[in-house]
């Protein structure tokens, strides 16, 4: 017979714990959802149209008026770092112009295409977000991995992004010098997308809002031209104010409208999403998150544990030790979109570390599928639960020749995955 105490069984502190725990409605609370519903700015298929999009405007992502809504100047882009400031802090974000230079945008723009097109035929390519046809936008991440172009950028190197020394200088002053890289990957959306939905990044720091300033900042490069009709980012200019001070009524969205080259500098605080992409080119974007320093473990647990106490560790002490993710902590992309619950492989980051300290991890790095070798490699991201659905996509899409496909199978061993979601994933355009 147990002697531990009534006060500390299971069973007593559930019927304990009802209506009575604290911070509860803090800790649930979304300061802008009952909004958005309210407002009738959240997504709903139309099932009247063959794509499941709707040509009424008044559905938040046919922004094609609401621009005559705002009574100030709307941001447009610009070179001069006090005009800048000024909309950051204004409006919520602001647009560099020409922050990349032709000769830059070019390099960037071909590698980031070489890349994107070398993991589709690879079978590695990351699909999410949604379409009539299932997930039909492709995410190259980690792209420090994957071009000196990407690496230079990160490094602000002016010979990569000639407006480095600026855009360096503006993420500073909005989330501190000692600031973080939080991700760096490209977003190449396809015809007839589904919209986001609107949403702040607030990159695990919810529910707190931050009224005096952002957490974190990110800045969008612009690989084509984008507008209303491509799917140009849906944002609500002047929300970064609105929201963290709970104004109960919020302003129409509208598509961020510039020339390619440019690098949107905006506001984690500030209701955003991708647009819908009624083109029939891909609309190729890349953004790079960053946040304060401080928003992570002080201890570095992914790198400083031992392998013997992993190999010991439960679940849950991995997920706790940050093994687990849940979009936020991803390697390789793997981790993307997932619950972070303990039964969720998408959300489970430790092979990678396992095959670090087995000496066998390798990681996707530069890949031309342009000019293309034909040599499948066994990278670590197959073994993953998002690898295995890698696979299954090139399956599915006719990406990889029937024999690089039998040699990857047997890398990856099967694919076989709890399912995300369902559709045809019909891909109607090429890069």
């Amino acid at each position: 017979m147990s002697n531990t105490p009534e006060e500390f069984t299971e069973k007593f502190i559930q019927e304990n714990s009802f209506n009575n725990s604290i911070y509860h409605k803090f800790n649930l609370s979304n300061s802008f959802d009952e909004i958005i519903q309210k407002q009738n700015l959240n997504f709903k298929v139309d099932k009247n149209s063959n794509n499941g999009l709707s040509d009424d405007v008044s559905h938040y992502y046919n922004t094609i008026n609401n621009e005559k809504y705002y009574p100030e100047n709307l941001p447009t882009p610009s070179k001069n770092i006090n005009i800048l400031r000024n909309n950051l802090e204004e409006f919520g974000y602001a647009l560099i112009e020409d922050g990349l230079s032709k000769n830059q945008l070019e390099i960037v723009k071909k590698r980031t295409i070489e890349q994107a097109s070398g993991e589709q035929k690879q079978g590695v390519a990351l699909w999410l977000n949604s379409s009539m046809n299932g997930s039909t936008t492709q995410f190259v991440t980690t792209l420090l991995n994957k071009g000196d172009c990407f690496k230079n950028i990160l490094e602000f190197n002016t010979d990569y992004i000639q407006s480095g020394i600026l855009l360096e200088k503006l993420i500073s002053e909005c989330v501190g010098e000692d600031f973080l890289i939080n991700s760096f990957q490209a977003i190449i959306s396809h015809q007839y997308n589904y919209p986001q939905e609107l949403h702040q990044d607030l990159n695990g720091s919810h529910p707190f809002q931050t009224p005096e300033a952002p957490l974190l900042v990110t800045a969008m490069f612009m690989l084509d031209d984008v507008n209303h009709h491509n799917g140009g980012t849906l944002i609500i200019p002047t929300s970064h104010k609105l929201i963290p001070n709970n104004i109960s009524v919020l302003p129409p969205p509208i598509n961020v409208n510039c020339k390619a080259g440019t690098i949107m500098l905006f506001d984690s605080r500030v209701l955003h999403a991708t647009g819908v992409n009624r083109s029939p080119n891909t609309r190729k974007i890349l953004i790079a998150g960053f946040h304060r320093s401080w928003m992570r473990t002080q201890e570095a647990w992914l790198l400083s544990a031992s392998p013997e106490v992993l190999e010991r560790s439960s679940q849950k002490l991995l997920k706790r030790l940050g093994f687990y993710s849940h979009t936020i902590g991803t390697i390789e992309g793997h981790g993307l979109g997932a619950s972070g619950n303990l039964n969720d492989n998408f959300s489970k980051i430790y092979p990678f570390r396992k095959a670090i300290d087995e000496n066998n991890y390798q990681r996707i790095n530069e890949i031309n599928g342009i000019n293309y070798n034909n040599i499948i490699h066994p990278y670590t991201y197959r073994i993953t639960e998002s690898g295995k659905r890698s696979l299954a996509k090139a399956k599915k899409f006719n990406l990889m020749n029937i024999n690089d496909y039998i040699k990857a199978i047997k890398l990856t061993g099967n694919i076989n995955y709890k399912k995300r979601g369902s559709g045809n994933n019909k891909l109607k355009s090429k890069l």
